[in-house]
């Protein structure tokens, strides 16, 4: 399974190699020095680095969309090809921003900082909105914020709200039984995304990450 943990253990590799140059190299050099010390990174595994790098120095994350979608992809394994939109998923989203949030947490930025601008928020809502989803959490950190746009662009309050006293049900039992009407597919729903952010992914991405442990920190 996918364990958030080991883009982290990247990025202290890094700075135990180099100290904090590498967060002052061009992305190109950072790219070439990779690949010449510890030899054989794909295209995917330098992507994540780079906006490991961006997400540390740069904090373009929460602010601008082009690079909080493209950190996203990244840090879920997905390679975009250029000149292709490709969107991620309301999975992806909770899980790239929880990777995010730590790295630039143990970075030592201040937590209170860590926030989606506007626009940011608009565009997860939309996708969040464009797969049914009427409710998100505080549980799903940073994105649990686009709540007001969901209300905005879809206004079911009754339904939002049953499903929100649904989830805050849900967090205290366990998997709960859930029967085929509109509140429990809600809140099904919601509760495999936070599995699926606790547990750190799929499966079948286990074989990259091991790739990219294994070549930067052997």
């Amino acid at each position: 399974m996918f364990k958030t943990d080991k883009l982290q253990a990247s990025v202290d590799r890094l700075g135990k190699d180099y100290g904090d140059d590498w967060l002052g190299w061009l992305p190109e050099t950072l790219a070439g020095q990779v690949n010449r010390h510890y030899g054989g990174v794909e295209d995917i595994d330098r992507d994540r680095i780079l906006a490991a790098r961006n997400l540390i120095t740069e904090g373009q994350f929460w602010t601008t969309l082009d690079i909080f979608s493209a950190t996203i992809l990244a840090f879920n394994w997905v390679d975009a090809d250029m000149g292709m939109e490709v969107r991620p998923s309301p999975g992806q989203i909770v899980l790239g921003t929880k990777m995010a949030y730590d790295l630039a947490v143990k970075s030592g930025q201040d937590p209170g900082n860590l926030k989606f601008e506007d626009s940011v928020k608009s565009y997860i809502a939309a996708i969040f909105i464009d797969r049914g989803y009427v409710f998100v959490p505080p549980e799903f950190g940073a994105v649990g914020d686009i709540q007001e746009y969901l209300n905005r662009y879809f206004c079911n309050p009754v339904l939002s709200g049953a499903v929100e006293a649904k989830w805050r049900s849900m967090m205290d039992h366990s998997w709960p039984d859930l029967e085929e009407n509109e509140v429990d597919v809600q809140s099904g729903k919601l509760l495999a995304l936070k599995k699926f952010m606790d547990i750190g992914g799929v499966s079948r991405q286990r074989s990259k990450i091991d790739a990219l442990h294994k070549i930067i920190l052997e």
